[in-house]
């Protein structure tokens, strides 16, 4: 098989960025201890606000879901499961 020296350079160079994009990811960020010695990830109030409106649009549709599924009308799930969660990438 023939060798590529450019294909390994740019396979070690993503390889290298990848490394230090996932690090990044997982040592950065500000956290606290919380009184009960948990990690609490400190967040700004529109990103708090952000996930809220997030976890509320989340549980309407697994309302939704849960009784369209009672009601029988699996046309329904399958609407309500594939619904966007527009209301959560609309806060700014």
């Amino acid at each position: 098989m023939k060798s590529c020296k450019f294909c390994w350079a740019v396979a070690a160079t993503l390889g290298l960025i990848l490394v230090i994009l996932v690090s990044r990811f997982l040592a950065g960020g500000p956290v606290a201890t919380a009184p009960d010695g948990r990690g609490e990830i400190v967040v700004t109030a529109a990103e708090r606000d952000m996930v809220l409106a997030e976890m509320r649009a989340l549980l309407e549709a697994v309302h939704a879901v849960i009784v369209a599924n009672n009601a029988g009308d699996m046309s329904a799930v399958a609407t309500a499961g594939r619904k966007p969660l527009s209301t959560a990438t609309r806060i700014s």
